[in-house]
């Protein structure tokens, strides 16, 4: 190893290497929190469609956008979530009671690719519904 790091090209490959790494993984990714907002819908894909939606996909559907918190990349106007990412189904729970209610909601996104459910959204990392 120490020799095929003395080696300047294969240095430079590796500096290049772990940039790439870091641009294309959470390196950059943000967070911050949105509300309190009131929302249109709740729902959950079942089976696969024609767009990017996977089965167990929670999305939501915020009334009238949201103002996307500085420095969070996403569209201000669908939250959707991996399923992996509410494998117990309390966000899904507090979102549904908090929409039939007509209470608003608290919520924390980001916008990690990691955590990205559908191109272009935010996913959910914490709901709260308000009094």
């Amino acid at each position: 190893m120490e020799k095929w790091l003395r080696n300047r090209r294969n240095c430079g490959l590796l500096v290049v290497g772990l940039l790439s790494q870091m641009a294309g993984g959470s390196a950059f990714a943000a967070e911050g929190y949105v509300g309190p907002v009131y929302l249109d819908s709740v729902g959950v894909q079942q089976i696969p469609g024609v767009t990017a939606h996977r089965p167990g996909n929670l999305e939501i559907k915020i009334r009238d956008g949201f103002t996307v918190p500085k420095g969070v990349n996403c569209e201000s106007v669908y939250i959707t979530t991996r399923k992996e990412n509410d494998a117990d189904k309390r966000m899904f729970a507090l979102l549904t009671a908090g929409h039939l209610a007509g209470r608003p909601v608290k919520l924390q996104i980001s916008d990690d690719p990691a955590l990205q459910a559908f191109p272009g959204r935010c996913s959910l990392l914490w709901v709260e519904v308000m009094p």
